[in-house]
C-alpha cells in the first residue's frame, strides 16, 4: 500500500477516535460522586494544608417544582493529625445538606443554602435561589461567566483525557473546567487566580462509588447527630449571644466549628453556656459537645 495512502488512513482513524471521545460527555449529576477540597489561608505559609472538607452527591429531591441532586457537605476528621491509621488521611466527622444541583444540556445548575467565604469569596453568587454553577458547551476563544469567579477565563484549549480521564478547558495552563467534576478547584470552587487576600483552594480527590469505597467512613457511628434531644441552642439564628445547654454533658468540651471544619471556638461547658458569636461571620456553624466517649452536635446560625 502507499505509504501516502496509510498515513491519510491512520490519520482519519485517528481523528474518528478523537471526535468520537470528545463526543462523550461526563455527567456530573450522577449518586456517590465524592470530593475532597484541599486549602491553604493567605495569612499562612502555603504548606502545610490549612483546612480540608468534601462533598457527596446522594439521592434526589424536588425544589421549586425542579428535580435536583443531594450534595451534602463533609465536615472531616484529619486522621494524620492524632496518628490513627488508616488508608485515606481523612474520616467524616459530620456531613449535612449544602447545596442541590441538576443538569440540563450540559450546563450545571446550583442551589446553595449557605454563604461560604471560600467558594464565594466575594458574595456574587445568592443564595437559596438557582444560579448556573458551570457550563460545559463552551468553546476554545470563549469566556467563562461564572458568578463566584474573581475574573473571567477565556478558554484557550481544550485537553483530553485529562484529569481523572475527563475533558479539560484550560486557560493560561490552568484549568478552569473539569468535565463532570466541576473545576481544577473543586466542586463549587472555581477557577481563582492566585490573588492576595483570598484562600486557595484545589481539587484532591474526585471519586465515584459509596464513601467506605472512596476511603472515607465516619469517625463515630451516628452520622447524623444533629438537632439532638440532648443539645439545645437559642436563640438559634442568633447576632450577638446564645445559650447552649447540653442536657447530662458535664464537665465537657464545648467547639463551634465553620464548614470546613475549623474550631473557631472552645471552652468548656457543664451542661449549660452562654456564648458571643458576634465576632462570627454571617453563615452556618457546627456546635459540638464532647466528652469521653460520646458527643452531640448542632447547627448554629449566625445573621
Amino acid at each position: 500500500m502507499n505509504k501516502t495512502i496509510t498515513i491519510t488512513i491512520l490519520a482519519t482513524i485517528f481523528l474518528l477516535k478523537t471526535s468520537k471521545v470528545f463526543s462523550q460527555y461526563d455527567s456530573l449529576v450522577v449518586d456517590h460522586a465524592v470530593w475532597i477540597i484541599n486549602g491553604d489561608d493567605p495569612l499562612n505559609t502555603p504548606w502545610p494544608i490549612d483546612i480540608a472538607y468534601g462533598y457527596y452527591l446522594d439521592g434526589d429531591t424536588v425544589y421549586n417544582a425542579m428535580t435536583y441532586k443531594k450534595v451534602y457537605r463533609l465536615i472531616l476528621h484529619n486522621y494524620s493529625q492524632t496518628n490513627v491509621p488508616n488508608y485515606n488521611p481523612y474520616a467524616i466527622d459530620t456531613k449535612f445538606l449544602y447545596a442541590l444541583i441538576r443538569e440540563d444540556n450540559k450546563r450545571i445548575y446550583a442551589v446553595r443554602f449557605f454563604s461560604d467565604n471560600l467558594v464565594d469569596p466575594l458574595n456574587h453568587c445568592i443564595v437559596n435561589s438557582e444560579y448556573l454553577l458551570h457550563d460545559y458547551n463552551v468553546l476554545i476563544g470563549d469566556t467563562v461567566h461564572e458568578c463566584n469567579m474573581t475574573s473571567y477565563a477565556i478558554i484557550d484549549s481544550i485537553a483530553y483525557p485529562s484529569v481523572y480521564g475527563h475533558k479539560a478547558f484550560l486557560s493560561q495552563n490552568f484549568i478552569t473546567l473539569l468535565e463532570g467534576i466541576g473545576s481544577g478547584n473543586g466542586l463549587f470552587e472555581n477557577f481563582i487566580p492566585n490573588v492576595s487576600g483570598f484562600w486557595q483552594m484545589w481539587l484532591n480527590q474526585y471519586c465515584k462509588g459509596d464513601l467506605q469505597y472512596c476511603g472515607l467512613g465516619f469517625v463515630s457511628i451516628n452520622e447524623n447527630n444533629f438537632n439532638s434531644t440532648f443539645l439545645n441552642i437559642f436563640p438559634n439564628p442568633s447576632t450577638h449571644f446564645c445559650n447552649i445547654s447540653a442536657k447530662s454533658f458535664v464537665h465537657s468540651t464545648l467547639k463551634i466549628y465553620d464548614l470546613t471544619g475549623r474550631v473557631l471556638l472552645q471552652q468548656n461547658i457543664n451542661e449549660q453556656a452562654r456564648i458571643n458569636v458576634s465576632a462570627l461571620k454571617e453563615g452556618m456553624y457546627v456546635v459540638e459537645v464532647r466528652d469521653e466517649g460520646r458527643s452531640v452536635k448542632g447547627k448554629l446560625i449566625r445573621d
